[in-house]
């Protein structure tokens, strides 16, 4: 081991001497046509002269690699060095002993393929959770259930979360519900959310006891109270393809539903019961004053704004 260790340091040292791997053979510096002088020349390992044949090349002097490795273990037991043409290079090996066979050039070998990542957590494929905020993680919501969550979303196309009964079901309220859908793809996210917000208050009612009819709401009139407005209008997001949140709180001392929205960039406040109230958009500012989320539940929101889109609450 101890000489083993010199060994190396001596190789460290000596390639402080431009050791030139054109002149691997005798003569092949001279075949390449560079003036080469044979020259003696004293060179010191670990202490100990060791007379070297080499040759003075535009003033530099070069030293065959296969004599300095006889002089660093006489016999060349312990080293195998390797001249692998293929790729222009040296290949010394100071734990393979040298045989004639080590000698010769290598045979090509394929690339290492890389050993799949194990340890991402969630077990998916890419770890989704480095792109999220990291405020987003505590004890319940983990980077593995982030990665589990991202990895449905991005699988399923989801942008919202669910919306129970507020999906047209008969024929009629489907055919009225994509035609108008159809007419909002040419149209920039924030006046789409205008076209949903409008549509909403002309076909929704608040009262009180209600049960809300999504085919009613299609066709005709529906009647519901704030978290209908809150849910229909999430499913209108869905099938516009903006992300969306449905979220309940307080608003002016009550329970109260509302949304948040994706537009351009940003998580806005949207209230569909407050903009049928006042027949203009309650969007942004013209929302948020009056709400307040329930209590722990910020983290979830955010979350969830986080799974939709990722890095949006930074």
């Amino acid at each position: 081991m101890i000489r083993r260790v010199m060994q190396s340091r001596a190789i460290c040292a000596i390639a402080g001497f431009l050791i030139g791997a054109a002149v691997f053979g005798g003569s092949a510096a001279i075949a390449a046509g560079i003036a080469a002088q044979p020259r003696t020349a004293e060179v010191v390992i670990d202490g100990q002269p060791a007379d070297l044949m080499g040759y003075l090349i535009e003033g530099s002097h070069y030293f065959k690699l296969r004599d300095i490795s006889e002089k660093l273990a006489p016999g060349g037991k312990d080293f195998s060095i390797v001249w692998d043409g293929g790729n222009n290079r040296v290949l010394i090996d100071t734990s393979k002993p040298y045989t004639p066979e080590s000698s010769s050039a290598p045979q090509a070998t394929a690339p290492e393929t890389p050993a799949p990542v194990t340890d991402i957590p969630g077990g998916t494929a890419v770890d989704h959770s480095l792109q999220a905020n990291p405020a987003i993680f505590d004890w319940y919501f983990t980077r593995a259930k982030y990665n589990t969550d991202r990895q449905r979303v991005l699988d399923t196309g989801e942008i919202v979360t669910g919306w129970g009964p507020f999906e047209p079901s008969s024929e009629a309220a489907l055919i009225a519900a994509n035609k108008f859908f159809d007419g909002l793809s040419q149209m920039s996210d924030l006046d789409t959310v205008r076209k949903l917000n409008d549509f909403l208050c002309a076909h929704m009612v608040y009262r009180d006891n209600s049960s809300f009819s999504g085919n009613d709401f299609w066709l005709s009139t529906a009647y519901g109270v704030c978290e209908d407005y809150a849910q229909i209008f999430r499913y209108m997001c869905y099938r516009a393809g903006i992300p969306c949140i449905y979220i309940t709180g307080v608003a002016d001392g009550n329970g109260h539903a509302w949304n948040e929205v994706y537009i351009d960039g940003e998580w806005l406040f949207y209230d569909g019961n407050l903009s049928d109230a006042r027949q203009s958009i309650a969007l942004g500012d013209a929302a948020v004053g009056r709400h307040t989320y329930t209590a722990g539940s910020q983290q979830s929101i955010m979350y969830h704004k986080e799974l939709f889109v990722p890095s949006s609450t930074l």
